[in-house]
């Protein structure tokens, strides 16, 4: 009946493992690193050039093809790096336009403009979900519970639902709003009940919206949920054991993966986070409804190892000694990208990955930017 919550799954293959950066070097992008040094997330300054070192050294020692890297503070773009390769057997090199799969960064893209249509009276984020859109997916003993599900309560991993359901009925695993459950089914979910209230489905007319009301004011040129030519152009090749997976759509393209399906550039996803730093876009009350707590995580949680204590709308929140930051993982299998954003100090990070690897660097990124 309803065929929303379906993800395509890619072929991914591949058994060689390589060291061809040692023989190519690496590209870094001019805009934005004419400075000597960058304030990272600390507040520290971070010398420009030995930063260019130690990524493409990072990204040699952990057979890495290739990493998009930029820093934004309020301001915009303040230091922005590609290094390494599109395809590790063509060669080709990253660029700031380079197009990744930004996986689960897709979410806080997503809660941001379930936001907007919010404020506009367009969809009620407090109104259950079913009330919208009646889903046949869960278990019997879970359905009156399932029918209390909001939109706030999906952007915020409360819903109970699983991550994902694979194509069997769900149990819930706690009472809704009350239970911290990260889920890209709730997200899949609720897109398809936004698109359907507005008569959009939840495929290229959904994303026209998207397109509408956030890449275009945001200047995001390379970036879309669902595929098109701009992407086809500029996507780089995923990796798994050093061997190019493909370029090609997830899944058939076509419909909006609100959890998972955002393709954007480094410095599309920049704005992004600059747009966050200065929190426009949306009301005061919108933002400070957006990354207040939604639930604490419990505490033998995963997060909890790399300092994640709670979730928000659409973000994991981190707490340092003397600040909070915004965080979110992306982990498509063969493109892997992480976003932490301080906005008391008004800076922030992002990068993308073609590998299965990325995930492996977070910790090493740290270092050298002595975060």
């Amino acid at each position: 009946m309803y065929q929303f919550l379906k993800i395509g799954k890619k072929n991914i293959a591949g058994k060689l493992s390589f060291c061809f950066l040692l023989a190519i070097g690496f590209s870094v992008s001019t805009m934005a690193n004419n400075a000597n040094s960058v304030r990272n997330l600390a507040g520290n300054s971070v010398e420009t050039r030995q930063l260019d070192t130690n990524l493409a050294q990072l990204i040699t020692n952990k057979n890495i093809p290739g990493v998009a890297l930029a820093i934004v503070d309020e301001k915009g773009i303040q230091y922005i790096n590609t290094v390494g390769v599109a395809n590790s057997t063509t060669r080709e090199l990253i660029t700031e336009n380079s197009v990744f799969e930004m996986a689960s960064l897709s979410k806080p893209v997503f809660a941001y403009y379930a936001m907007m249509l919010a404020e506009k009276g367009i969809y009620d984020l407090q109104k259950p979900i079913f009330d919208y859109l009646p889903h046949p997916g869960f278990e019997e003993e879970s359905l009156q519970e399932a029918k209390i599900i909001t939109g706030f309560m999906a952007l915020g991993h409360t819903t109970g639902m699983p991550n994902w359901s694979n194509g069997q009925k769900m149990k819930l695993k706690g009472k809704p709003g009350s239970v911290f459950s990260y889920s890209g089914e709730a997200y899949q979910y609720l897109a398809a009940a936004i698109g359907m209230s507005q008569n959009l489905g939840w495929g290229k007319e959904l994303n026209d919206q998207i397109n509408e009301l956030v890449f275009t004011p945001l200047n995001m040129k390379y970036s879309s949920f669902v595929w098109n030519d701009v992407l086809a152009q500029n996507k780089v090749y995923g990796h798994k054991e050093g061997k190019p997976t493909d370029n090609t759509s997830i899944g058939n393209g076509e419909s909006v993966g609100a959890a998972y399906s955002l393709h954007s550039s480094i410095k599309d996803y920049a704005a992004f986070v600059q747009t966050v730093i200065n929190q426009k876009g949306l009301s005061a009350d919108s933002w400070k409804e957006m990354l207040s707590e939604q639930i604490a995580l419990p505490a033998d949680h995963d997060g909890r190892k790399i300092g994640q204590i709670a979730w928000s709308l659409g973000w994991a929140i981190k707490k340092t000694e003397d600040s909070i930051r915004y965080v979110h993982t992306g982990n498509n299998h063969d493109f892997q990208s992480y976003v932490e954003i301080d906005i008391e100090n008004k800076v922030g990070l992002v990068y993308f990955t073609n590998s299965e690897h990325g995930a492996e660097i977070y910790e090493s990124v740290r270092e050298v930017l002595e975060l």
